[in-house]
């Protein structure tokens, strides 16, 4: 999936997949910056990647992106769902 955000907005769609039986899927959020700087809010926690930097972390934390920066950003997410 690819995510393009303006300069100074933010994504904070989150989605966490729940399964009829109540157990939360396990997702692995990987993902790379092609352009910009990326804000990745995790649990409260910042981390900031630029273009070129790639990341990886437990999707089914809180969490959000935000492009703090005058610059257009573009990242790359690949989000993958554990087994059953």
């Amino acid at each position: 999936m690819e995510i393009l955000l303006p300069p100074a907005s933010e994504l904070t769609e989150n989605p966490i997949t729940t399964l009829p039986s109540g157990r939360t899927l396990s997702r692995e959020v990987r993902g790379v910056v092609q352009s910009g700087t990326l804000l990745i809010v995790i649990n409260n926690d910042e981390y900031r990647a630029k273009a070129g930097d790639e990341f990886c972390f437990d999707g089914t934390l809180p969490h959000f992106y935000r492009n703090y920066t005058a610059e257009p950003l573009t990242a790359t997410l690949l989000i993958s769902n554990g087994g059953l």
